[in-house]
C-alpha cells in the first residue's frame, strides 16, 4: 500500500474481511483460492468517480497479464487463470469491499478522507492511467520475450 493510499488504511478491516468471505467461495471459473491471492496482490483498487458523481471501486489490473504469463511458463504452477475471469472476480470482490464498507457506515468518511488526500480519480484519469498502464506493459512484454 503506497502512502497516498490514506482511505485503504481506514477499511483495511472490512477488505481483510471480505477477502476472507470472498475465499471461502472460491473456487469460480479459472479462480482457485491460491490464484486468487496472486492476483489480489497484483492488483490495485482505486476509488473512480463517475460521470454521475457516484465514486466506485475500480480495479487496475494491467499487471494480471503479465502475472499470467509468467505462471503459465512455470512448472508445476496451479496460477493458470483467464485474465478476463480475474478481472470480473477481482470487480466483484470490489462490489463487496464497498458492500461490507456501507454496511459499517463508513463509505462517507472513506469518501471524505480519499477527498482531503486527493485519492479519488476521475473517470478520464482512470482511463487514462489504463492506457499508459498497457503501454508499459506492451514495452515490458516485448522485453521478457527477448529473455525467453
Amino acid at each position: 500500500m503506497t502512502k497516498s493510499e490514506k482511505w485503504k488504511e481506514y477499511v483495511s478491516r472490512e477488505y481483510l474481511e471480505v477477502d476472507e468471505e470472498f475465499v471461502e467461495g472460491l473456487p469460480r471459473r479459472s479462480i482457485d483460492s491460491s490464484t486468487f491471492g496472486l492476483i489480489a496482490e497484483a492488483t490495485d483498487f482505486v476509488l473512480v468517480e463517475g460521470e454521475d458523481g457516484t465514486v466506485e471501486i475500480k480495479v487496475l489490473s494491467q499487471a494480471l497479464e503479465d502475472l499470467s504469463a509468467g505462471t503459465k511458463e512455470t512448472p508445476g504452477s496451479r496460477g493458470n487463470f483467464n485474465v478476463q475471469e480475474a478481472i470480473a472476480i477481482l470487480e466483484d470482490f470490489g462490489e463487496a469491499w464497498k458492500q461490507k464498507i456501507q454496511q459499517r457506515e463508513k463509505w462517507e468518511r472513506t469518501l471524505e478522507i480519499a477527498k482531503k488526500n486527493d485519492e479519488i480519480r476521475s473517470k478520464e484519469e482512470f482511463e487514462a492511467t489504463i492506457r499508459v498502464k498497457d503501454e508499459e506493459r506492451s514495452l515490458w512484454g516485448r522485453l521478457l520475450d527477448l529473455f525467453r
